[in-house]
């Protein structure tokens, strides 16, 4: 077993998805988690995967100040993984000002806190809901197919998160891995003659959370992706 995570202190900062993500990861044979703990018992030298759940979906600029806060009080760990929620991200979402917040704030951590590795997550993604009126839309050409809107925005995101934080292994691609399925085939929708990635229906139940085969899956190479560090 390749124990990486033996000796750092990891707080993975969240929402609900990083539930998933998390309880599948305490039950996969001979993962570098060696023991899972709430944030609120941080234990200062103590070695472990801190879970930190935000409790509420307010926004990804709220949420990086919210780390801030918590690091300000709390610094002395090893790695800090971030995920947003895909209801940060939405048709809605100026998506440039949120990518030049997210930089400009993390930039900033990073120089604040320069031993702390910080690891982004791209947006996990949902499954596209369409109907009849969909395709018809498609067919001749709408632009407001508001179906596809929200995923579009997540695409646009993690694409310039990508970009980012494209060198070294700052990333962990959730999106990537959700939108592949367990064959490997792609999960996909093509609009305007840009393909757009989508979460795989094998992969959830809801078409959001993660189910079993879904968890287990991200968790798998979550793992494997720290164990590379």
């Amino acid at each position: 077993m390749n124990n990486i995570l033996q000796n750092n202190r990891v707080l993975f900062v969240h929402r609900s998805v990083g539930n998933n993500i998390l309880d599948a990861w305490e039950g996969t044979p001979n993962s570098n988690m060696l023991v899972r703990k709430e944030f609120n018992t941080f234990g200062g030298d103590d070695a472990g995967v801190y879970d930190f759940d935000l409790g509420i979906n307010n926004g990804p600029i709220k949420k990086i100040d919210k780390l801030s806060e918590v690091l300000l009080k709390q610094s002395s760990f090893d790695v800090v993984i971030f995920k947003l929620c895909y209801v940060d991200i939405t048709r809605d979402t100026d998506v440039a000002d949120v990518l030049t917040s997210y930089k400009e704030k993390f930039s900033q951590l990073e120089n604040l806190y320069p031993s702390i590795c910080f690891i982004h997550f791209t947006v996990p993604l949902k499954m596209n809901k369409t109907s009849f009126k969909t395709h018809v839309k498609k067919l001749f050409g709408d632009s407001r197919i508001w179906e596809y809107a929200d995923n579009i925005s997540r695409n646009r995101f993690n694409q310039g998160l990508r970009k980012l934080y494209a060198e070294g292994n700052q990333i962990f691609d959730i999106a990537k891995l959700e939108s592949t399925d367990e064959s490997g085939k792609e999960c996909c929708f093509k609009y305007k003659g840009e393909k757009f990635e989508v979460l795989c229906s094998c992969y959830t139940d809801d078409g959001g959370h993660l189910n079993r085969v879904g968890s287990s899956h991200i968790a798998r190479e979550l793992d494997r992706f720290l164990g590379d560090l």
